[in-house]
C-alpha cells in the first residue's frame, strides 16, 4: 500500500534504560529495520550520566557534543553504525 513507517523509541540497551549496548539484538533490529526500509533513529539525551540512557557523557557542553571522546557506549555504537551505512546521500563541492 506504500504507508511510510517510522520506528520510534529505538534504543541499543534493554528496554528499562540500564545495563549496557546489546550488540546482538542491535544489529539484528537494525538489519530488520534496514531491509525492509523502515525509518528509524537513535535518540537520548538526559541531564544525568547513564550509559543507555544517553548518547552523551554528563555534562558534555553543546560545543563538544560532536567529539567521540564525550560519547557514552551507546553513543560510539550507534555513531559507528550511522557512518558505516550507506545513506544514499552524495555531497559535492562547489
Amino acid at each position: 500500500m506504500g504507508l511510510p513507517i517510522f520506528a520510534t523509541e529505538t534504543g541499543v540497551c534493554d528496554s528499562h534504560g540500564n545495563g549496557t549496548v546489546n550488540v546482538n539484538v542491535s544489529q539484528a533490529w537494525w538489519s530488520l529495520l534496514d531491509t525492509n526500509k523502515i525509518s528509524y533513529m537513535e535518540f537520548g539525551l538526559a541531564d544525568y550520566y547513564n550509559n543507555c540512557v544517553s548518547l552523551l557523557k554528563y555534562p558534555t557542553p553543546p560545543e563538544q557534543a560532536g567529539n567521540s571522546s564525550d560519547f557514552t557506549d551507546s553513543g560510539v555504537f550507534v555513531n559507528k553504525k550511522l557512518w558505516s551505512t550507506d545513506q544514499n546521500i552524495v555531497c559535492t563541492a562547489g
